[in-house]
């Protein structure tokens, strides 16, 4: 569309392509137009609001106060693997010789406080991913290991990263790296994000906060993978809200999440 201005007053629409809208031209008083939300034929979409959410957490507070957090177990198979077995000779450990394991959160915790980080590593991938990280990203991960682990070393050591932006985009150096895989070893390891413990935040969970299914979450709002990062404090912060004022530890409420989160209907 194309506005010119006539005088001091008016702009007149001239250009012929609309001409059908709007005949004869329509002239708008300088004084009476809002220039910022100018829409004269009302192309603009309108926001879409959302219906309120139909559940809080706090309904299911007998139920998060019970999940065994640590007891959350998955199985995977070595066909899956066994291919990683002559360049990494910690999964084939893992392994032994089974078919099939299975992996709990309090092994992995296990393996973190005997400080040996590539086993926490594998057995994080292989939990969190246990038929493998979309688009084998997990390659990527095992190739650069020796890369990744040495950031992990250092967030151990200082056991708090004060400056959260400033790890995470230092720690993207690691190809295929993204918020998923990394929150889930510094919950493992146990360290503080801002004062914050660390927590799991992988698509289930947003996929659970987006979802509008619970108060909570309502202002919070639509959260996407890729801004994901951007938002890991914010999202501490509301898990640790949570949790205190259900009287519940901010795992349960994760893990009520990650299990539950897209899995009611009211």
């Amino acid at each position: 569309m194309i506005l010119e201005i006539k005088d001091e007053t008016t702009w007149e629409q001239y250009d012929d392509t609309y001409k059908s809208f709007a005949e004869p031209s329509i002239a708008y008083p300088l004084t009476d137009i809002d220039i910022e939300n100018f829409d004269p034929f009302g192309f603009a979409r309108k926001k879409r609001r959302r219906p309120p959410p139909p559940f809080s957490i706090a309904q299911f507070k007998e139920l998060v106060s019970h999940l065994p957090v640590e007891l959350e177990s998955v199985d995977t198979g070595i066909n899956r693997w066994k291919r990683y077995f002559k360049e990494h000779d910690k999964l084939a450990s893992i392994f032994s010789k089974q078919k099939t394991i299975t992996i709990s959160r309090a092994d992995i915790f296990s393996a973190a406080k005997s400080g040996d980080l590539e086993k926490v590593l594998f057995l994080t991938v292989l939990w969190g991913y246990p038929v493998g990280m979309l688009g084998s990203f997990h390659e990527n991960i095992f190739k650069n290991k020796h890369m990744l682990i040495k950031y992990l070393e250092e967030a151990v050591a200082s056991s708090t990263l004060s400056f959260w932006e400033d790890y995470w985009f230092a720690v993207t150096q690691v190809s295929g790296l993204g918020i998923s895989l990394l929150s889930k070893l510094l919950y493992f390891c146990g360290v503080h994000v801002e004062t914050l413990p660390a927590l799991i935040l992988d698509k289930r969970v947003i996929g659970a906060i987006s979802s509008n299914r619970f108060k909570e979450f309502e202002e919070f709002g639509y959260i996407s993978y890729p801004k994901a990062m951007y938002r890991y404090v914010e999202y501490l912060e509301a898990i640790c809200d949570i949790a205190k004022n259900l009287d519940v530890a901010p795992p349960q409420v994760e893990m009520f999440l990650r299990v539950f989160g897209q899995h009611v209907k009211a």
